[in-house]
């Protein structure tokens, strides 16, 4: 996520002089840089390996930040207590981490922002993600722009010079300022000479990208969590992030929170569950017509026995990042007949859980074509 260069005063003084003559604390910007961790930054800012080691105890809370390098991040000191605010990139709270004297912790709270709606329009001039940040300065933004269509298209290898796109998404502001871009509300892509548009529906829960045209009906499973953003896809020849060599990476991963909950996409039967080094906390449940599948780096698994059935929607567990993992995320796979498959070609973009108010959507997009082609 780039954010716009700004200094704020704490949330949020006029300026810096008059807070100095007050006596009241400033809040100045910081930018991440590559190869930070959230660590690395609080011992650069003076945090002590005695504070760190208080911080590690609410690893629930500290692992709601990802970094990005030149994401924003504010410090303020005052009264010998220091405080270093990140934003969420997945929801609207903040995490603060602060120490004084002896003393540390982390605390997380929901911010207020003020949000706007935006809207841009374009041209592919080479890759898309990048066309978009030409007009829209966030990696974010991009590639959630990206999730509208990973389900039934290859994006990057199917578009064409000069392909035209549109995208309507959230600004998120603080005292008028622009801190941080929310959600993707709506997309619209030139793909083979059709203008596919895909809107974002939001759930009480999370929410997905739907076609008013194209249910997936068709497709066997539900997605297996409530807010369906995809941080990784099925790649023979990927390069692992922990062991930094070429493995295949024989799933997708779903980018949540930690202590999100996670869905059996069908009805199956518990095959296997436990945790190993690798897969972290893992549940195994098997399908009908040789489908069988696994989701692996959970923060905790239900209290199952082996061969016991589950319906579509079952809850399995909840996000974490157990084994070999670097942020809090689903990595789930599908196999057929004993062999690997890509899962994406099989699920639909949506949790089972949210299946009726997509089907009431879709309902009334029907309804809605049928009163135009009447009126004509």
């Amino acid at each position: 996520m780039i954010l716009p260069a700004l200094i704020l005063t704490t949330l949020f003084l006029p300026y810096q002089g008059q807070a100095a003559k007050t006596n009241q604390p400033t809040t100045v910007e910081k930018q991440v840089r590559a190869g930070d961790t959230i660590f690395s930054i609080l011992r650069r800012l003076g945090f002590q390996q005695s504070h760190l080691s208080q911080i590690i105890e609410n690893e629930s809370l500290y692992k709601r930040i990802t970094l990005i390098p030149r994401q924003v991040y504010f410090l303020k000191e005052s009264n010998g207590k220091t405080e270093v605010l990140f934003l969420s990139d997945l929801t609207d709270r903040t995490v603060t981490f602060f120490k004084k004297g002896d003393q540390a912790g982390v605390a997380s709270e929901k911010e207020d922002f003020e949000t706007e709606v935006g809207r841009v329009t374009g041209w592919v001039r080479g890759s898309l993600v990048a066309s978009i940040q030409n007009i829209v300065p966030s990696k974010k933004l991009a590639y959630r722009f990206l999730d509208a269509y990973v389900f039934d298209y290859k994006v990057q290898k199917q578009l064409q010079r000069n392909a035209r796109f549109h995208m309507v998404f959230e600004k998120k502001f603080l005292d008028g300022k622009l801190v941080k871009y929310g959600e993707v509300l709506e997309t619209g892509l030139e793909i083979k000479g059709d203008y596919v548009v895909r809107k974002f529906l939001p759930f009480a829960d999370g929410g997905s990208f739907v076609d008013e045209q194209k249910p997936f009906l068709d497709r066997p499973f539900f997605a297996p969590v409530n807010y369906v953003r995809v941080s990784s896809l099925y790649q023979p020849y990927r390069f692992h992030p922990v062991k930094r060599r070429r493995m295949a990476h024989l799933g997708m991963d779903f980018e949540l929170e930690q202590g999100k909950p996670i869905f059996s996409v069908g009805h199956g039967t518990i095959v296997k569950f436990g945790r190993n080094r690798a897969a972290g906390r893992y549940v195994v449940v098997k399908h009908p017509n040789g489908l069988t599948s696994y989701y692996n780096h959970m923060s905790s698994v239900q209290d199952f026995e082996i061969n016991q059935t589950v319906s579509a929607g079952a809850l399995l567990g909840t996000i974490g990042c157990t084994g070999y993992c670097t942020k809090p995320h689903l990595h789930f796979a599908i196999k057929k007949h004993g062999k690997f498959v890509d899962p994406i070609t099989y699920i639909r973009p949506y949790a089972f859980t949210q299946r009726h108010n997509v089907e009431q959507l879709l309902s009334k997009a029907a309804s809605d074509s049928k009163s135009q082609t009447a009126i004509k």
